[in-house]
């Protein structure tokens, strides 16, 4: 984005544009987020209304369009948003989400050389970031340990 006002432009035209659509579906809604560009729907209702959902936003405004992560049944195992990989965790008795960090398929792992010419106290800093942020985005002490073997 160009200014440093783009950002805010864009969310307040976002919430313009998609505030009547949403209001619409909001019995279809269990929950909508939505972070600058990236929007997360949890979607209770039938396919039906989610085809009808999708074709107002394209009817919306034609210079936006939007990616739907979600397979033919309308149920999904797994999507990824942000830096998360969610995913559905059903036994028979519950259903419930997991977390755990998203990796993309570009990511070459390459961090802060130590012998660079940062301060000393940005490595320190910067790791316990990571792990840190490895910690809060992953569901189970198991899965943080995973992901910390794949950090190091």
């Amino acid at each position: 984005m160009g200014t440093a006002f783009s950002a805010t432009y864009a969310t307040i035209f976002m919430i313009w544009l998609e505030s009547p659509i949403v209001e619409e579906f909001q019995s279809c809604i269990k929950t909508y987020r939505r972070y600058i560009d990236d929007i997360f729907i949890a979607w209770i209702g039938s396919l039906s209304d989610l085809a009808r959902f999708k074709a107002r936003f394209v009817i919306a405004d034609s210079n936006i369009s939007l990616e739907w992560q979600n397979n033919e049944t309308g149920k999904f195992q797994n999507v990824d948003f942000l830096d998360l990989s969610i995913s559905v965790d059903s036994n028979e008795a519950e259903k419930s989400l997991s977390f755990g960090v998203y990796h993309k398929p570009g990511n070459s792992y390459a961090y802060l050389p130590y012998g660079s010419f940062h301060t000393r106290h940005t490595f320190k800093a910067w790791l316990k970031a990571e792990v840190v942020r490895l910690l809060t985005h992953s569901c189970t002490a198991t899965r943080w340990l995973e992901e910390c073997r794949t950090f190091y």
